[in-house]
């Protein structure tokens, strides 16, 4: 038996597999693709969806406004408006206000953050981003960065 270094070996593994993983591409139909894999990254000439949308039903806030939520003291927000998964431009979210937003929808321009809706209780007119269940601190998903976005070396 032949003692090899770990790196020796993954180089033996990798000449033995070579002729296997040769890369062989072929160009197929797009009704002839399923249960195929990509030989390559396919990338968008666009960003999809056109616009930020919500993940999840919830509220759309500002995070600063419930930022200090907990079990013991809810956050009270008047929702001011209902967003449905339609590509409208919603008006602006003004500070100390909620939106109530429905998967898929456009998000309102100064929200940075939605509450999911099992995380609060609420009525038609306002919404405390605390959790029905009293067990544990409201989630606050926080926005991604738009994609026009970039980040610069500190």
């Amino acid at each position: 038996m032949t003692t090899r270094t770990v790196d020796e070996h993954a180089a033996h593994v990798a000449a033995m597999l070579e002729p296997a993983l040769a890369q062989r591409a072929e160009t197929v139909a797009v009704t002839e693709a399923l249960w195929r894999v990509t030989f390559a990254s396919v990338a968008s000439p666009v960003d999809l969806p056109l616009f930020r949308n919500s993940q999840m039903d919830g509220f759309a806030v500002r995070s600063a406004d419930v930022v200090s939520a907990s079990v013991t003291a809810p956050v009270t927000l008047p929702v001011v408006a209902e967003i449905a998964a339609q590509p409208v431009e919603p008006a602006p979210l003004a500070p100390g206000t909620a939106v109530r937003i429905m998967t898929g929808a456009v998000i309102p321009e100064g929200a940075d953050a939605i509450v999911p809706v099992e995380d609060t209780m609420s009525s038609d007119t306002t919404s405390n981003a605390s959790p029905s269940s009293a067990k544990r601190k409201p989630t606050v998903v926080p926005l991604p960065m738009p994609i026009t976005s970039r980040l610069a070396p500190a």
